[in-house]
């Protein structure tokens, strides 16, 4: 069973498609790198995998599926359930997110 399953996914800010038709999947316990440059839908795709672009205005498509969770079909409190305890994101500046005075397993463990 994977932990992450999304297909076909697409997100759209006004008439910016920012993610078209991307699929995949991951297994519980394995890894995944999402690669690109600058502007090429990276943190579009985190924020989707946790109903980040809720109310935001945009526009998602496609099946997104998080520990058992369809993330578009999901009420709020499911999503809440699911964020923290499934599933997080680190935002792009890791200084306001993280503390460089310790160690970065001990920050993840301690939420």
């Amino acid at each position: 069973m994977s932990l992450v399953e999304v297909t076909d996914l697409s997100v759209e800010f006004g008439a910016l498609r920012a993610v078209d038709q991307l699929s995949f999947s991951l297994a519980e316990g394995g890894a995944l790198a999402l690669v690109g440059e600058s502007g090429s839908g990276k943190s579009t795709v985190a924020g989707a995998l946790l109903g980040l672009h809720r109310g935001t205005g945009a526009r998602v498509a496609g099946s997104v599926r998080v520990a058992g969770t369809d993330v578009r079909a999901a009420t709020e409190q499911e999503l809440r359930r699911l964020r923290g305890a499934k599933a997080a994101m680190v935002f792009q500046d890791p200084l306001s997110s993280l503390d460089p005075y310790y160690a970065i397993g001990d920050q993840i463990a301690e939420v």
